[in-house]
């Protein structure tokens, strides 16, 4: 929490928004990670270890496929037009 606090001291000198503005902006965005997340840890819960594990493996895989194969295909195409 001192590296977020010290970012935002930081970021408020330079920045016309208030440190208040900034605070509430970073709570936003902390709830916005942590909610889907918990509501995902509690379907798998409810999915029994196979499934769940079945589930992991194919989000993670699904995600480097698009990362390494499919966003630099589409990098490509945009830069030739």
């Amino acid at each position: 929490m001192f590296y977020v606090s010290a970012y935002l001291t930081c970021i408020t000198k330079c920045h016309p928004l208030s440190y208040k503005c900034l605070r509430c902006l970073a709570s936003v965005c902390f709830f916005s990670v942590i909610a889907p997340a918990f509501f995902t840890i509690l379907y798998s819960m409810e999915w029994g270890k196979t499934k769940a594990n079945e589930w992991l493996t194919t989000f993670v895989l699904s995600f480097f496929q698009s990362v390494i194969v499919v966003q630099p295909i589409k990098v490509r195409r945009e830069r030739h037009g």
